[in-house]
């Protein structure tokens, strides 16, 4: 009988003991640093993206972007243009992933696009879907998946 009593104890002071499943409350340590954008290649000049993301606070990041246009034909002019995108929310959803939700307004000759786009992240690649509205028609489009690379 004693066997068990002691067999008892220690599995109430094994089960008492809790497991900090809690998750973290700082939803922006996954997407802090520094990422490299695809690079795309059209004829005449190669474009792509960077993105150097800081913390604001717990759930809100701060992305400063950095386009990159160089010019491979000489009729073309490289260009590099910094924008940066204040106050970026996260928020975790119930599967556990944490979404980054941007939005923006984008001057074009002529027109404003309204912008708003999400991302999250797999191994490593931060992935951004999004799609623009037109002010001026109301046309929405949806650009392709855009993925950066963790540097």
């Amino acid at each position: 009988m004693k066997k068990y009593l002691i067999v008892m104890l220690f599995a109430a002071f094994f089960m008492s003991c809790s497991d900090d499943s809690e998750p973290d409350a700082d939803l922006t340590k996954t997407f802090v640093g520094n990422w490299k954008g695809a690079v795309k290649v059209e004829k005449g000049y190669n474009y792509g993206t960077d993105w150097a993301i800081s913390k604001v606070n717990d759930n809100t990041l701060k992305i400063v972007s950095t386009y990159n246009f160089v010019a491979t034909d000489p009729k073309l002019t490289s260009e590099t243009k910094v924008t940066t995108i204040e106050n970026v929310p996260l928020t975790r959803t119930a599967t556990n992933t944490i979404i980054l939700t941007t939005t923006d307004n984008i001057v074009i000759p002529n027109d404003t696009l309204e912008t708003k786009g999400t991302g999250t992240i797999i191994d490593n690649v931060l992935s951004i879907t999004s799609s623009a509205k037109s002010k001026k028609t109301g046309a929405v489009t949806t650009p392709p998946i855009i993925r950066f690379t963790r540097q």
